[in-house]
């Protein structure tokens, strides 16, 4: 499969139902890769920083998950270098976003490892 950007927008608009409101594809150093949803700038910068905290301490980690007063956010890691997240409204159950996360996931893993394959220097 081939990434093109306006299809990649539209695979992570696709999760934004049912009280997912915004899906962010970032870079461990908080850049934004492709976006569908609401607030997705400040939320790369942030979670960058919090999965790289938590990867430091030591921890394997798989997923985080966030809660807020208004809002809900899933965290993972699609390839050594990128993570991607869905963040809901208070409405949203952890389960149903994680379910989400996790299909999406697999869904872009390989692709995107592909693209990390051809972006390689010889």
């Amino acid at each position: 499969m081939l990434l093109k950007p306006n299809v990649l927008h539209q695979i992570l608009n696709q999760a934004n139902t049912n009280g997912a409101i915004a899906t962010v594809l970032l870079d461990k150093n908080g850049l934004l890769i492709a976006s569908a949803g609401e607030g997705c700038e400040v939320m790369s910068a942030v979670l960058s920083n919090i999965w790289t905290y938590y990867e430091k301490s030591e921890n394997i980690l798989e997923l985080i998950m966030i809660e807020q007063e208004k809002d809900k956010i899933v965290l993972c890691k699609v390839t050594p270098s990128l993570l991607l997240a869905i963040r809901g409204d208070n409405t949203a159950e952890f389960g149903f976003l994680k379910i989400k996360l996790k299909k999406l996931k697999e869904y872009l893993r390989q692709p995107l490892m592909n693209v990390m394959e051809c972006d390689r220097p010889a």
